[in-house]
């Protein structure tokens, strides 16, 4: 087994590598922090590197634990049980693994383009997939089977779990939508469609059942794709029980569009991407962005406990990520490499 493991400092900026002839201990990889590295496309590098909470880093457990690759283009990863579940959008297949080692289980298949996964009640995902006409596709994941097909808008993307409601961002994929689906999860069908703004990329729930959603909007090309408008980014807060818009704030200035959001685990701030890190207060009067990390990132995340911010920097798809992890005033608490094309962040 090619040995990866390396250690991680978490008082300090430097990593250095484990001894190769100390021998190798049995690492345990169920909690801490999953770096979600994305891969270069049709490369097949897309891998999950693993920081435990005495801050040791594995850059790529899975390949180590089995010997072969995770796939092409990790899109998004969450867990159940001792189980991970890592979406491949190129390989168009959910990855199944033990949490513990990284060994393999299975591999879930007959997605044409996964994006998203979130685990629900009773043992369920769900899963958006589709590059133009959607669906959300319901996972049994104790036999690793669909049970169910719900038709979205087009291309959709990230979801948001609010009691028994999945909202669901449709972006449009490869050609254009501007709405929210609904699901009522008890029944699967579509309880409403709300319409917003271009490109819904991402949703959160915030401490009062509140929704956010995160639109990227548009990019207007010519017939030589050259570049010639653009339609503006907006945030907005719907209802979460009534399903209704209760108040919007364009994001950036018009040509600015944003994709990552995320939000603290008391659900008390939201986090946007965009030519920074921004903080928006959920139970402020006005939507008030406030910038806390400058620079420009291709992942973002907050650790729901300690409320540490972690950034991941743009990336060339050749080389390792530089991630960092922050305080939760911006400051740089420590900072290490993971694998190509960080994109994201999963605590556990």
């Amino acid at each position: 087994m090619k040995h990866r493991l390396c250690c991680v400092s978490l008082a300090m900026t430097i990593l250095v590598a484990c001894k190769k002839d100390e021998p190798e201990s049995v690492a345990d990889f169920a909690t801490g922090t999953y770096l979600l590295n994305e891969g270069a496309f049709l490369a097949g590098n897309a891998s999950i590197s693993h920081l435990s909470d005495e801050g040791v880093l594995t850059i790529d457990p899975f390949l180590d634990a089995n010997g072969f690759p995770l796939g092409d283009v990790l899109q998004s990863f969450t867990t159940s049980g001792d189980k991970g579940y890592a979406v491949l959008n190129g390989s168009g297949k959910i990855e199944v693994f033990m949490l513990s080692d990284f060994r393999h289980v299975t591999a879930m298949e007959g997605f044409s383009y996964p994006r998203a996964i979130e685990v629900v009640a009773g043992n369920r995902a769900v899963v958006t997939n589709g590059s133009s006409a959607g669906e959300v596709k319901v996972i049994d994941l104790s036999a690793y089977s669909e049970i169910a097909s719900v038709p979205v808008g087009k291309g959709p993307e990230g979801m948001a779990v609010n009691g028994n409601n999945l909202f669901v961002c449709n972006s449009g994929g490869w050609v254009l939508d501007s709405t929210v689906t609904v699901i009522d999860l008890t029944t699967l069908t579509v309880a409403a469609t709300l319409q917003i703004a271009h490109r819904p990329v991402q949703a959160a729930v915030d401490m009062i059942g509140r929704v956010w959603i995160l639109c990227q909007g548009q990019t207007y090309y010519d017939a030589d794709w050259n570049v010639t408008g653009h339609s503006p980014a907006y945030l907005f807060v719907a209802d979460g029980e009534s399903f209704t818009i209760t108040d919007s704030v364009q994001v950036g200035a018009l040509g600015d569009h944003p994709l990552r959001m995320a939000v603290s685990g008391g659900g008390d701030k939201i986090f946007i991407e965009n030519n920074g890190v921004y903080s928006i207060d959920t139970d402020a009067d006005e939507i008030t962005p406030e910038l806390v990390i400058s620079g420009q990132h291709q992942g973002i995340g907050v650790h729901p406990v300690s409320g540490a911010l972690w950034t991941a920097g743009i990336s060339d798809f050749i080389s390792p990520s530089l991630v960092r992890q922050h305080s939760a005033a911006g400051a740089v608490l420590t900072e290490m490499q993971a694998g190509i094309g960080t994109n994201g962040f999963y605590f556990k």
